[in-house]
């Protein structure tokens, strides 16, 4: 399953001056003298559904954060946090407004580039990131994605692509749920699943790209389809130990608890579990489809 998207940016110093070019928001004429623009454009590799990375192109009005930064890293010629969208969800980003926009250095100086999804504004280099995931409503706002590129550009190979590979920075757990003895398949109708006993914060430093110490335990409704087959949740990668963690399924005025086994959930990865509810209790095989890798596994409760 895909994990990574692949941002690239195109240098426009040897653009030629046309109507067609899509991520510009002015003129070539209107453009600060002797500055190459920097372009943007995506593509998204792999499919997880519900999550920003899961779908084979973006989304109308999806916005990333873009830094242009020195080997320290700063940010360069105040390039930070700059906004850019896609306004048809296809592979092409354009500047939110006329000072998002983002040029090489005149002087010719290299550069790289660090950006992450979803953008928020207000945000700089050197502070941290909020990551949240009590609430699942919208998993795509909280599927949090970053890269960074080290290679190094400059006005001089403004001409060459610059490729951002993004990771995913959280986990994912996806439960695939069927019914067994004493239950039907319409008895999953409507099934509330909690995640209980698990740290729902963190901090992403943007300059590193580290996450930093999860916090704030708190139950996470995972965002479950309306017949019960599915339910999946975004969450803080962290170190759980044997049954801190339990997954409860309420099913009318029934309560079902899966308490779940010793785990690492580490970054950029899918732990995928099969789960069959009965009144004898819960059987769990798991088995792990990577964004990069991780454990599924099994389990009983009642």
């Amino acid at each position: 399953m895909k994990k990574e998207l692949v941002l690239a940016a195109l240098g426009a110093a040897m653009f030629m001056t046309s109507c067609s070019n899509e991520n510009e928001v002015f003129p070539n004429n209107d453009r600060p003298s002797g500055q190459s623009i920097v372009k943007f454009s995506s593509s998204i590799n792999g499919a997880t559904p519900d999550t920003r990375a899961g779908n084979s192109t973006w989304a109308a009005g999806d916005a990333i954060g873009i830094f242009m930064v020195d080997g320290t890293p700063a940010v360069v010629d105040l390039a930070a946090n700059k906004a850019y969208k896609t306004a048809d969800g296809s592979k092409n980003f354009s500047p939110v407004s006329l000072n998002d926009n983002i040029y090489y250095p005149v002087d010719g100086s290299t550069v790289n580039f660090i950006s992450y999804y979803p953008q928020q504004t207000g945000i700089l280099l050197n502070n941290l990131y909020n990551v949240d995931v009590a609430s699942q409503n919208n998993p795509v706002d909280i599927d949090l994605l970053y890269a960074k590129t080290t290679t190094g550009y400059s006005k001089a190979t403004s001409t060459n692509t610059v490729q951002l590979f993004f990771d995913h920075k959280l986990t994912h757990v996806v439960l695939n749920i069927t019914p067994g003895a004493g239950l039907t398949a319409s008895d999953l109708n409507n099934m509330v699943v909690t995640v209980k006993g698990i740290n729902s914060r963190n901090t992403l430093d943007l300059k590193t790209g580290n996450l930093g110490t999860p916090s704030s335990v708190a139950d996470i409704v995972m965002k479950t389809k309306t017949d019960g087959s599915t339910s999946d949740a975004i969450l803080v990668p962290q170190v759980v130990a044997g049954n801190t963690m339990s997954i409860e399924f309420k099913i009318g005025n029934e309560t079902f608890v899966w308490k779940v086994p010793a785990t690492e959930f580490k970054s950029k990865t899918e732990h995928v579990y099969t789960v069959t509810i009965a009144r004898t209790g819960i059987s769990v095989t798991g088995e792990i489809n990577p964004w990069t890798s991780g454990t599924g596994g099994t389990g009983t409760a009642d």
